[in-house]
This record gives structure tokens, C-alpha cells and sequence, in this order.
């Protein structure tokens, strides 16, 4: 068994108007830091009002965590907690998680792998009820970044809801930046892919398991909320980072999206009505088309009208991407993309692949039916 008894951990919570998840959370740590063979602390930033802030500070207190009062932006919580942490490894956790135990250990004891570890991601799980809009954020991908510790060794940026970091690695980084628009949401994106470019390993910690609450996804102003913000952060970390920006195979919305408006202006010209049914043709093909691959993908029947928001919340974050590289000046978004690395290139050859194949069969299709419909008339 390794020995962590020298290894001090610092848990970082930023929180607001949370009491009840906060108190769940707190307790779950509290449990955790018992198993925990070194020293620990917890301490919690908050920016809560009233009987919220009361609550939370009698939760602080019953589970023997440092209450800070701070304001409503999340990276300065963080920078604030850090600055107050009395030991050498800083675990984010946010306040709508609980921690499994041995979530502690399960970061710390990564770091005895050496120096070159600067982060280590813990893996999170969603627990509890999932209503209506839960299931549209699962189909919209989301939350796949969540289980990025499961899938991957190492990572390139982390999510900070269940985040480990080095103080020392987190200092000669830079903290987080705090001059970004909107109190939360690309920060921990931005942060941590600093830690990779400056030579650090982020390392997966499956074991260290934070359960997260589908609650706090399940209702659409989350998702509109959520979109708004990490379409339009993308734009910004390319513009800080520009060597992540690069030339990629248009998402498919890009490629097909010609084919549909096309017929449609054809006939609005001409006014042949068989130019209309072509077009209207296509648009069946393509919703059906992305349903049969959406449950192929989930293996089984999906609800479509899920889906069917699922795609209206992509396509919101595809609007604020784009509306963001426009304000950064760039006008080539639809031809680029956020690339971290040459596996991530390499990982998207086959689905680029197939997506080019599937424009080219919609191509034929488009002229296949233009004939028959030609030929009927």
C-alpha cells in the first residue's frame, strides 16, 4: 500500500444558494477525510445570501470545513480557496458532487508516480433522477467529458468538478485566469490545458469517483445557460491559445446543410414544385438518417423528440462558437476547431471518414430523387 502520509490535500469548493447539495457533499468528505492517511482540510468560497449563507456556514462547521465569504465569480472562489490552502495538493470538487470513498487517496496517491504528474482528473458519475431535460443533455454530448477518466490514461484539459492539481504547478501556471466574460464555465478547459503545455502529465484517477447529481442538468435554462457559455469560451481559449485552433473536416450541419437550402432557394426562384419536393425529400432522409445512427450509437429506440432537442442544444452551441470566432475575428470556424492534440486529430479520422461519405450519399441521393420526381411530373 502506497504512503500518503505525507501528502497534504487541500479540497477547494466554490458554491452559491447550494445549502442542501452542499451539505450532502460535505459529509461525504468529511467520511472520505477519515480514510485518508495524511492531512487535510476542506474549504468552502461562498457567495451566498441569507439563510443560504447560514446553512452554509452550519454545514462548515458541523463537517469541520473553512468557511470564506466570496464573490459570484467561480475562478475567483478557486483563486481565493488556494490562496488560503495550507497544503501541497489542491483537490476542486464543485458543490453538487459527493465523493466516493477513497476519492482522496485515489488522486493523492497518483502524484507518487513523480514529478512529471502536474493534475490528476478523477472520474464522475451522474446519480439520482433523470427527468425529461437530463435525458436531452445526454443525447446532446454534454456531459461526455465526465467520464474522460475512464476512457483515457491522460488527459490534455480537465473539467475542475472533481480535479486534483499541484500547488506548485498551479502557481508557476498562473492561477486561474479571472478576466474572462461570465462568472463560470471554460476556465477549467483553459486552465489545465496549461498544465499539459507547460510539460505536466494530467493523469485519469477511475477510482477517484465524485457522484454527481443529474438535478442541476435537468431543466432547460442549464442547457441554454451552459451553451451560451462554452460555445462562446471556445472562441476565447483559441484566441489565447491559437496553436489550438486548426483546420478540420466541417461538422455536418457544414456539408449538408447546402444540400437542404439549396433546393429550397432553387425553387423559390423558379418555382418548380419539384425542386421543393426534393428538398423536402432530403430533410426526411436527414432526420431519419441521424435517428437510425443516434440509436445505433445507444444501442436501442430512442425518444425522437429527446433527440430532437438534443440537436437544437448543439446547434445553439454551434451558433455561440461561431458568433465567437466572429467576434475574435476569425471568419473560418466552420473549417476549424479546437484540436488539442494528434490523437484527438487521429480519433476523429473515422468519423470524419464516414461523415464525408454520408454528404456524398445524400449527394446521390439528391440527384437520384430530383430524376424520379423529374420523371413522376
Amino acid at each position: 500500500m502506497s504512503d500518503l502520509s505525507n501528502i497534504g490535500v487541500s479540497v477547494i469548493v466554490p458554491t452559491w444558494n447550494r445549502a442542501e447539495l452542499l451539505e450532502e457533499m460535505l459529509r461525504s468528505v468529511h467520511e472520505d477525510r477519515q480514510r485518508y492517511d495524511g492531512p487535510s482540510e476542506v474549504i468552502v468560497v461562498d457567495s451566498s445570501e441569507g439563510e443560504q449563507r447560514e446553512k452554509i456556514e452550519r454545514s462548515c462547521r458541523l463537517h469541520d470545513a473553512v468557511y470564506l465569504a466570496g464573490d459570484q465569480s467561480v475562478r475567483r472562489k478557486r483563486n481565493l480557496g488556494c490562496a488560503h490552502a495550507r497544503h501541497d495538493l489542491l483537490l476542486f470538487l464543485d458543490s453538487d458532487v459527493t465523493v466516493e470513498p477513497g476519492t482522496i487517496a485515489g488522486h493523492a496517491e497518483k502524484y507518487l508516480e513523480g514529478s512529471h504528474i502536474g493534475a490528476v482528473q478523477g472520474l464522475t458519475e451522474f446519480v439520482g433522477h433523470g427527468g425529461f431535460w437530463w435525458h436531452v443533455a445526454e443525447l446532446s454530448g454534454l456531459t461526455e467529458s465526465f467520464s474522460n477518466a475512464r476512457k483515457y490514461p491522460f488527459q490534455s484539459w480537465s473539467i475542475t468538478n472533481n480535479l486534483s492539481v499541484r500547488r506548485d504547478v498551479f502557481e508557476r501556471i498562473g492561477r486561474f485566469r479571472d478576466d474572462f466574460p461570465f462568472k463560470l464555465g471554460g476556465d477549467d478547459l483553459e486552465m489545465s490545458y496549461r498544465i499539459a503545455h507547460a510539460g505536466y502529465l494530467i493523469a485519469s484517477a477511475p477510482r477517484a469517483v465524485a457522484l454527481h447529481a443529474k438535478t442541476t442538468w435537468d431543466n432547460p435554462r442549464a442547457l441554454l445557460d451552459r451553451t451560451r457559455r462554452w460555445g462562446t469560451m471556445e472562441s476565447r481559449i483559441c484566441s489565447l491559445h491559437p496553436e489550438l485552433y486548426r483546420l478540420s473536416v466541417p461538422k455536418s450541419y457544414v456539408l449538408e446543410l447546402p444540400l437542404l437550402v439549396a433546393p429550397l432557394l432553387v425553387a423559390a426562384a423558379s418555382g418548380e414544385t419539384s425542386v421543393a419536393l426534393v428538398s423536402a425529400a432530403l430533410l426526411v432522409l436527414f432526420v431519419l438518417q441521424r435517428y437510425l445512427r443516434e440509436c445505433r450509437a445507444h444501442g436501442g429506440l430512442l425518444n425522437p423528440v429527446h433527440l430532437l432537442l438534443a440537436l437544437c442544444v448543439n446547434a445553439r452551441y454551434e451558433l455561440f462558437r461561431q458568433a465567437g470566432y466572429l467576434s475574435q475575428g476569425h471568419c473560418d470556424g466552420l473549417v476549424h476547431a479546437m484540436v488539442f492534440n494528434c490523437y484527438q486529430a487521429r480519433g476523429s479520422i473515422g468519423p470524419d471518414a464516414r461523415r464525408i461519405a454520408t454528404v456524398l450519399a445524400d449527394l446521390a441521393f439528391v440527384l437520384l430523387a430530383y430524376g424520379v420526381i423529374e420523371r413522376v411530373l
